[in-house]
């Protein structure tokens, strides 16, 4: 089984009766008068291979049909497409065997992420998006069914091309071959990077130049502000500069090091000081207290001994121990005496507050000691803090900025050699390029790329298959197929000297052929569906030459001999058809009449001519 082939086409509308063409995988000849509706299946074919809706095959407005279907059979299932006319969506369905459908995807007819060339290209075996090259330039595109079905889907209007058949417009040639080659050899040349064109490189040259200027330009204004920021002497020698400046800083760090360090010193020695006068202040307030007692005993102890001196002298005085009230002799009372003891007590005290006031006035000495101590302490720490913070971290900070100021003044010296050497090398560059010979340039040529037996078996078809089919037997020498057209030449000459419409469209049918097979014999990834509209076109009664009905009947008889070579679908109008017995030859022939009493009048159903 070939890759896929067409095995039906209906055209649906509203009202409408379904207009179906049934197709075998082999040869199948569409015959019948003209406006019959042959042409359309082919539309409708190139319409599902995602043309665009203003080339639908039918009018909506003047048949009534809104949409065609096409049902394939391929290696991988069967599928059925859908499309409406005035739309670009394609609906794929897979139809299983039980003859239920699911979808299999919904694709957009030309633009989109995914579009039908996905589906189309699956079938051959092409299932990742590839790029190949599409212009002299190496520039890349993504490969796409359209780019080359029209190779194997000849329209009416191209069969009688006067140059290459195969080849689309001039602006898809390369693309096409491109296509072409990874179609035989499957090579998209991955080694092959785009090039650079003439005029991307003048928008690269007068792009880089503009940068290269506007950064000079902003390099020479910093230039000016650090320069300007600088003393004239530095200015002289800015790497002398430079280093006597980062000398000199690193002298005042040291300097604010040992000041911090001294400052630290003196403050710990301040704690020590400290605590020492909170102690000896301490102890005067205990000395306060202790003599405050001392001279409140001394007085209670004074007074004890003066009302002990006032009783006994009272009792000394007094003449009589008689009772007043009875005047009977009273007994005397033993009286204790204090004022020994009292005494005693009170020199001990004494003698306790002097040594008291003594220590209390050596405490006081060393209070006023440690705090002149203090006092000098606390002025060498301001002194410290004053020369840290008003001299050496100033000068630390002026002596940062200048260097900061020297460095940014070497670096953008040093950005502005640079630039001007890169300048200078771009201009050089551009000079080169400028002056360089167009065909240093490297340009990609696809008809190059193709193996020397390609041209060489096509040749050897063509003139194979001319010689068989009786072409001009008077006049025909020789066939070969030129690289450089593309095309067939014959006896040397190109194809369109002596030949009117008629030969033209023969030669043509026959190098489609040509290509047919070596796409059958040699490629990796075969397109299985050729399609002819019209073959024969021009070579009609009315300007019969003795040979052409030998030309018409070998030229079909060769679509017979090569029906293996996959479905071959062929229009033809009925007045131009060989008469041959098709049947017999297992060929699918499908007529129309233009007759609506014999046979089917033409493609769609109730519309006439």
């Amino acid at each position: 089984m070939h890759n896929y082939y067409i095995e039906e086409i209906i055209v649906r509308g509203n009202g409408r009766k379904d207009a179906s063409v049934v197709f075998t995988d082999g040869l199948n000849i569409i015959t019948g008068p003209s406006n019959t509706g042959k042409t359309s299946i082919v539309k409708a074919i190139d319409f599902l291979y995602g043309a665009k809706k203003e080339n639908a095959p039918f009018s909506i407005e003047d048949t009534g049909y809104e949409k065609v279907e096409m049902l394939i059979r391929s290696r991988i299932g069967k599928f059925s497409l859908q499309r409406r006319f005035d739309e670009n969506k394609i609906v794929v369905e897979e139809i299983l065997r039980s003859d239920t459908r699911r979808l299999y995807g919904e694709y957009s007819a030309r633009n989109g992420k995914m579009t039908i060339s996905h589906f189309w290209l699956s079938l051959i075996g092409i299932d990742n998006t590839l790029q190949i090259i599409k212009n002299k330039d190496f520039v890349r595109q993504t490969l796409g069914w359209r780019t080359f079905s029209p190779s194997t889907l000849i329209s009416q209007n191209r069969i009688d091309s006067e140059t290459s058949v195969l080849l689309p417009d001039i602006r898809q040639q390369t693309a096409f071959l491109s296509c072409l080659l990874y179609l035989l050899y499957g090579d998209d040349f991955p080694d092959s990077d785009e090039k650079e064109t003439k005029e991307q490189r003048k928008v690269r040259r007068k792009s880089v130049t503009a940068y290269i200027n506007e950064s000079l330009s902003d390099l020479y204004e910093q230039y000016e502000v650090a320069k300007s920021s600088l003393s004239t002497s530095h200015s002289m020698d800015l790497k002398k500069s430079l280093s006597d400046m980062i000398f000199e800083l690193e002298t005042v760090e040291n300097e604010i090091n040992a000041a911090l360090k001294e400052g630290k010193m003196v403050s710990k020695e301040i704690y020590a000081y400290d605590q020492e006068l909170q102690e000896a202040n301490l102890i005067t307030n205990r000395y306060q207290k202790l003599q405050t007692q001392y001279k409140s005993d001394i007085e209670r102890l004074t007074l004890i001994v003066d009302g002990e001196r006032l009783i006994n002298a009272h009792n000394d005085h007094t003449a009589s121990h008689n009772c007043p009230f009875c005047n009977g002799e009273l007994g005397q009372t033993e009286q204790t005496n204090y004022i020994e003891a009292s005494r005693a007590e009170l020199q001990t005290l004494i003698s306790q507050l002097a040594d008291l006031s003594e220590a209390n006035n050596e405490t006081r000495e060393q209070i006023s000691a440690i705090s002149s101590k203090l006092a000098e302490l606390n002025s060498q720490k301001k002194r410290i803090t004053e020369t840290i913070n008003a001299e050496l971290k100033p000068k630390a900070t002026t002596l940062k900025e200048k260097i900061t100021d020297i460095e940014n003044f070497i670096g953008v010296t040093q950005q502005l050699n640079a630039m001007q050497e890169m300048q200078t090398k771009l201009k050089s560059d551009l000079e080169t390029l400028e002056n360089e010979p167009e065909d240093k340039s490297p340009v990609y040529k696809p008809k190059e790329r193709f193996e020397v037996d390609f041209y060489t078996e096509m040749t050897n078809l063509l003139d194979s298959m001319l010689s068989k089919m009786s072409y001009k037997p008077t006049e025909f020498r020789n066939a070969f197929f030129a690289k450089n057209d593309f095309d067939i030449k014959i006896n040397g000459n190109p194809k369109i000297q002596g030949n009117g419409q008629g030969y033209t469209s023969f030669l043509n049918s026959v190098v489609v052929m040509a290509y047919r097979h070596l796409i059958f014999t040699r490629a990796e990834y075969k397109p299985s569906v050729f399609v002819i509209d019209t073959p024969l076109l021009g070579l009609d009664e009315r300007n019969k030459v003795e040979s052409q009905d030998s030309m018409k009947e070998n030229l079909f008889r060769y679509f017979i001999d090569n029906q293996n070579e996959g479905q071959l679908i062929i229009i033809e109008n009925t007045i131009n058809l060989p008469t041959l017995d098709y049947s017999s030859f297992g060929v699918n022939e499908i007529k129309f009449t233009e007759d609506k009493n014999n046979g089917r009048y033409g493609y769609l159903y109730d519309i006439y001519n």
